[in-house]
């Protein structure tokens, strides 16, 4: 059943998002489970990641790359965005087959995969290895784990669980996030994270799939969203790789094209691509903001979500619950997981299954099948 194609009602459509059973019947390998256990995974992730990762201080890192691609991305953009409030070195994501020139003796390199065998990520390591760059794998094992171990480089093993996709970025972003700090990328504490995890909890409450899509503000934005295409937008630089995730996630769980960008940014190029588009009923905007915003982007903020209203585009402005930035940075990531299951639920679509990512990374295994016909 496709949702999007058939024509409900605004009341028929909200009556799906609280039937239990229907969300069972396409959510069918209970990938809502998963997501709901984000602050257990962030608990078990802070828990398991070692005091000290041995790293030869002696050595002054002029950049640091975290090098992954998916989830992996996300992860590298929180710690840049981190790290860009107080940080003192760069941190820059790297998303390709071949690590940039610049890459050397002085890069710490972050090696990021879920299951070790991202040939992106060994691509890297591989040329790491000959370019004599420092490094820290965090994996669940694979030949990333093997080829660590091999040429002595620090790994932090994460808890392998299914799906082994969108579902496990806790295992990947807290050790991250952690390790950052004893380097002194980022301020954070073991007992920052804790926090958090205890902050989750407590909104899961309000976010459950029991709780009805009146109270529930996954749902609510899941319904605004409905039959059109999620445009993510934040007022903050810190939020960039919420807003991505958002993005992703929408890609994969709900099976839609999506886009995101941030202030000021998307003002000096994307706003007028907004206005000269004539389909306004076909896109909908969310815009997630701290709750505390107050900065000199307040009136680039206001006048741009004055601009996006005036055209006709359907418009949310979301604030992030939390009472510091990495709550809010969580509780936004959280909330856009949900979000986007909600969605593919209204779609009739099954939130888990992504069979062409499952075949791009096989395209090299033997019996592969081209998508050509």
């Amino acid at each position: 059943m496709n949702v999007v194609n058939d024509k409900k009602s605004e009341g028929e459509v909200k009556k799906l998002l609280d039937d239990i059973e229907y969300i069972r019947s396409i959510d069918r390998g209970n990938l809502y489970t998963l997501i709901e256990r984000m602050p257990e995974q962030m608990e078990h992730a802070a828990a398991s990641c070692p005091k000290q990762i041995f790293i030869n201080r002696d050595r002054k890192f002029s950049a640091i790359g975290v090098v992954g691609v998916g989830t992996t991305r996300v992860c590298g953009e929180l710690l840049k965005s981190f790290s860009d409030l107080e940080g003192t070195i760069p941190v820059i994501p790297i998303n390709d087959y071949s690590l940039p020139n610049w890459a050397g003796r002085t890069t710490l390199l972050f090696f990021v995969s879920f299951s070790g065998n991202t040939e992106e990520v060994m691509s890297c390591f591989e040329q790491s290895r000959m370019r004599g760059c420092p490094a820290v794998v965090i994996t669940s094992g694979g030949r990333l784990e093997r080829d660590a171990v091999q040429n002595n480089v620090p790994v932090v093993k994460i808890r392998k669980e299914k799906p082994q996709n969108r579902t496990v970025l806790p295992y990947m972003i807290v050790p991250l996030l952690l390790i950052g700090a004893q380097i002194g990328v980022v301020p954070f504490k073991q007992e920052d994270f804790l926090q958090t995890v205890r902050f989750l909890k407590i909104q899961r409450e309000s976010l459950d799939a029991h709780q009805k899509t009146e109270n529930n503000r996954a749902k609510k934005i899941a319904l605004h969203f409905y039959d059109s295409i999620p445009l993510v937008y934040t007022d903050g630089a810190l939020y960039r790789g919420v807003v991505l995730r958002w993005q992703y996630q929408f890609n994969e769980n709900a099976k839609v094209l999506a886009y995101s960008s941030w202030l000021p940014e998307m003002s000096h190029n994307e706003i007028v691509g907004l206005y000269g588009n004539h389909k306004q009923a076909h896109a909908a905007c969310v815009f997630l903001s701290g709750e505390g915003r107050r900065n000199e982007s307040n009136k680039r903020f206001d006048f741009t979500c004055s601009a996006i209203k005036e055209k006709g585009y359907s418009f949310l402005h979301v604030p992030l619950a939390g009472d510091d930035e990495l709550q809010r940075v969580f509780y936004g990531i959280y909330l856009g997981d949900l979000v986007s299951l909600y969605l593919a639920i209204l779609r009739g679509v099954d939130p888990q299954s992504v069979g062409l990512i499952d075949r791009i990374r096989l395209k090299d295994q033997p019996g592969f099948k081209s998508l050509e016909r």
